[in-house]
């Protein structure tokens, strides 16, 4: 994990949600370059126009590896 990455992969998470560090630890297990965001869903972050973009749900987590948006821990984990 990096906040200056050069990694194309980028994580929307939410630090105390399971989901979210399901997703982080199999990140880190399979040793992925990526660059995290934190988004507060307790201050509506989820549902900023940006976010809500890439993802019209407003769900967590949220992968993003070039054009490519995965939604949900399930199929990010698959």
């Amino acid at each position: 994990m990096s906040a200056e990455s050069t990694s194309n992969m980028e994580l929307f998470q939410y630090p105390l949600s399971l989901n979210c560090q399901k997703v982080r630890i199999a990140l880190e297990e399979k040793n992925l370059d990526y660059v995290l965001h934190e988004i507060n869903p307790l201050k509506a972050k989820n549902l900023d126009p940006d976010f809500f973009r890439e993802n019209s749900s407003g769900a967590l987590p949220v992968l993003k590896n070039g054009n490519v948006v995965i939604c949900e821990s399930l199929p990010i984990l698959q």
